[in-house]
């Protein structure tokens, strides 16, 4: 199901299949290895989303991921979201993230794979929700330190792919 919809001051498409799910119909997408970037919505508490590209005269959209720190009853959620039904509440601790392949660890140089905070989303929707967002994360210690090591990361990475 690809559904259009408006959360916390932001439009997007909701992504629930998007191996069977004909996403051409929301036009170009601007992404390069799509095919591996599609597999990532098999991951528990996560869904696809497509964001519409603001910042250039290109038409299209940008894939992210809403990746939900705590354990999400996504399906119940996709039913929802296809009735129309949901609200802000199913959104609240939703963050936006990115695929990040080949990260690496400035400590002990391992390379990983993960779901990485998407600092550009601000732009999207508000900054203030994007604080609201980052305090949550820092809260309920979501963003992971390296798996070979245990160091802090350059970057917050909530989930390893």
């Amino acid at each position: 199901m690809i559904k259009e919809i408006r959360i916390q001051n932001t439009d997007y498409f909701y992504v629930t299949d998007p191996q069977n799910d004909d996403m051409s119909s929301c036009g170009p997408i601007h992404e390069e290895n799509l095919y591996k970037k599609l597999n990532i919505t098999t991951i528990e508490n996560v869904r696809l989303i497509l964001v519409p590209n603001i910042i250039s005269k290109e038409k299209g959209h940008y894939l992210l991921y809403l990746y939900w720190g705590e354990t999400k009853n996504l399906e119940a959620l996709d039913t929802r979201v296809l009735e129309g039904n949901y609200d802000e509440d199913d959104f609240s601790n939703a963050i936006p993230t990115i695929y990040k392949e080949d990260a690496t660890c400035f400590n002990c140089k391992q390379k990983f794979n993960g779901l990485e905070v998407d600092y550009g989303f601000a732009s999207v929707g508000s900054k203030d929700l994007f604080r609201q967002k980052m305090d949550f994360i820092f809260k309920n210690k979501l963003n992971l330190k390296c798996p070979n090591c245990n160091s802090d990361l350059r970057i917050t990475i909530l989930k390893f792919i």
